[in-house]
């Protein structure tokens, strides 16, 4: 026989052996979860999440499809983030949970309600006047939907880049989750002055150019209302950026 066919059979051969070890070895025998610490999940909850994310024992466990199990879990539980699916080899599965945290709320039209939403823009729950807290609250820029269907949903980033950029922006400060609202009240979008303007519960209004990159932009306006304020939460006033001077702060 030739020489090459030899070799060709030989491979084939170990790669069917390779996948009929794997078709046997690496099967779903166990799978759990694993919460973040401070979350505290109930036993049915985490049969629960088990069983919305579809991995079930006895399938392979190089088919499972994580993104799949992942939006399954978090349609049916908008407060938790799927941090990862992980496999521990040869048999076991391993979902990790954290809980998510609402920075801003924004208007629902038509409904009294306001959309909780996280870092990563998914609504993860319905807040009204009386609960809204140290949350803050958009302004100019509201959802439209049924509250039931917004829940669990994310806004589509094309719409709210900039809300996206802000809190991005925010995290660089480290004003993280609730951090955020015990500073600023309302993020006021206007399309037709091309800006968003985050205002602190003292009256400072930090303004930042549409056109521009959001993220950087608040870096630096809150790097000045933090140098300007020195703690002092109930500065007012108004930083902006001039393309020709940079970074201006005028007084009420």
């Amino acid at each position: 026989m030739n020489k090459r066919l030899v070799v060709l059979f030989a491979a084939i051969a170990a790669v069917i052996v390779i996948v009929v070890v794997c078709c046997v070895l690496f099967i779903v025998d166990d799978v759990s979860v694993d919460a973040a610490s401070g979350l505290e999940l109930t036993d049915a909850q985490e049969a629960d999440i088990i069983a919305r994310s579809g991995i079930t024992g006895g399938e392979g466990i190089f088919s499972i499809d994580e993104q799949s199990a992942a939006n399954a879990i978090e349609k049916g539980y908008p407060t938790l983030k799927v941090v990862a699916i992980e496999r521990v080899f040869p048999n076991d599965v391993v979902i990790r949970v954290a809980s998510r945290v609402g920075v801003v709320a924004v208007p629902i039209d038509g409904s009294d309600a306001y959309a909780l939403v996280d870092r990563d823009l998914k609504i993860i729950g319905l807040v009204f006047d009386d609960s809204l807290g140290s949350l803050a609250v958009t302004e100019g820029y509201v959802l439209t939907g049924s509250d039931s269907d917004l829940l669990g949903s994310f806004i589509a980033s094309d719409n709210a880049k900039w809300l996206g950029a802000l809190i991005g922006g925010a995290e660089k400060c480290y004003l993280t989750e609730t951090r955020f609202g015990e500073l600023f009240s309302r993020i006021v979008y206007s399309s037709s002055a091309g800006t968003v303007t985050a205002i602190t519960r003292g009256g400072c209004k930090l303004v930042i150019p549409l056109d521009s990159d959001i993220e950087t932009m608040f870096v630096m306006a809150y790097a000045v209302f933090d140098d300007m304020a020195h703690g002092d939460a109930s500065v007012g006033g108004t930083i902006s950026f001039d393309p020709d001077r940079g970074w201006l702060y005028t007084a009420d």
